[in-house]
């Protein structure tokens, strides 16, 4: 008996128009009889979108119901996207190009019959795309925040108004107020019912949010910290003299501020006897006053915030003591003991202290005439002896 019926299609799965399909569908086409395994391939039998022809393995395998090789299944290489509606293709006998070339062949029945017609089908797919947050509003880490203003979270898609989390704490516990899905379900709002306290920190946390068709956000739970209004200015914890210095008498000292808390951005302003002496930006801060030859004077001190914000002043009185003379000392290093002879090299350490700080020294060799010069405290002193007397004032 000769087979003179063409094949055609029984059944495809997923069914034409079809909708809310699975995005790792595949697609399976019966046949009404057997095919040829080389008349089967992805240039006659395709799955497309509007826009492309998706990447898929054609296979042909077994009728599980009588295990005649008539089933043709179709998996695409990747998911399909959500809510797309795609169409499955079959077509009959030979497709050719502009140029005839041939660019596709449809399947054939083991006699090389192909389907009478071209086959098509088509389907849609869920949504099955999680919905991605786009912003949050106070952001991470942001500072300076009005208290009055709202939490806000916007997502790339609808989300369901309802089965959510949405706390913020702040440094007393959890914060009243309501949150809301608008925005055409784009945005979820927390209102608090007060404003929020300023000077303080607070932390957003978010979850359970779903779009539409159920699909749960990713990376949830969204977290963020935000600082409220900052309207208090750094304290000064010590105004001081600075490098144990003393407040001699018509000397330049320098006047340091410590404040009790680093604050980056911070500077502190200086006055002297309600004179303007000085601003200092860096730690440590401080300034240069110059003393009065007698009686006292008052160092003042306000360190401010870099949002502007004012601390407590702070005041040093600095009584004038008066200038003492200085003292010399003589200690000779090389060689570091005994005597020493005539026209021997030898070094010794010249030390000078002072209440108000040492400028010079000058070193005199008797009989020769004086010789003055400037030298740094510790400084070592070669001198070649050509007399038994060395002279230091």
């Amino acid at each position: 008996r000769l087979d003179e019926a063409d094949p055609y299609i029984v059944s495809v799965t997923p069914g034409n128009t079809a909708v809310g399909v699975s995005i790792t569908a595949t697609v399976d086409l019966l046949f009404s009889e057997a095919l040829d395994p080389a008349s089967v391939n992805s240039s006659g039998i395709y799955l497309r979108s509007a826009l492309t022809t998706v990447p898929a393995t054609v296979q042909l395998l077994p009728d599980p119901t009588n295990n005649i090789r008539r089933l043709v299944r179709v998996r695409p290489n990747n998911p399909l996207l959500s809510q797309i509606t795609y169409q499955v293709v079959v077509i009959d006998g030979e497709r050719r190009d502009v140029t005839g070339r041939v660019s596709g062949v449809g399947p054939a029945d083991l006699v090389g019959r192909p389907i009478a017609a071209p086959f098509l089908s088509t389907f849609t797919t869920a949504d099955q795309d999680p919905p991605q947050l786009v912003s949050i509003s106070p952001s991470n880490n942001a500072v300076q925040i009005d208290p009055r203003a709202v939490i806000r979270l916007t997502f790339n898609e609808p989300i369901r108004d309802s089965n959510f989390v949405f706390t913020v704490t702040g440094p007393t516990g959890p914060v009243a107020g309501t949150a809301n899905v608008g925005l055409n379900g784009l945005a979820l709002v927390f209102t608090p019912t007060a404003p929020l306290a300023v000077n303080a920190s607070f932390t957003v946390s978010v979850n359970g949010v779903r779009d539409l068709a159920g699909n749960l956000a990713t990376n949830q739970p969204f977290t963020a910290t935000f600082a409220t209004l900052d309207t208090i200015g750094p304290t000064i914890s010590v105004l001081r003299l600075a490098d144990g210095r003393a407040p001699v008498s018509a000397s330049v000292v320098p006047v340091e501020a410590l404040l009790a808390t680093n604050e980056p951005g911070a500077s502190v302003r200086f006055t002297q006897d309600f004179s303007p002496v000085g601003t200092a930006t860096n730690s440590p801060y401080r300034v240069n006053l110059l003393m009065p030859v007698t009686g006292s004077t008052t160092a003042r001190a306000i360190a401010t915030d870099r949002y502007g914000n004012d601390g407590p002043f702070a005041e040093l009185v600095l009584t004038v003591v008066s200038n003492q003379p200085p003292s010399v000392q003589l200690t000779q290093t090389n060689p570091a003991g005994g005597f020493v002879v005539s026209s021997q090299l030898f070094s010794i350490l010249v030390q000078g202290t002072d209440d108000a700080g040492i400028t010079n020294l000058a070193r005199r060799q008797m009989p020769l005439p004086e010789s003055r010069s400037t030298f740094l405290p510790r400084r070592r002193i070669p001198l070649a002896l050509t007399r038994r007397k060395l002279h230091c004032i």
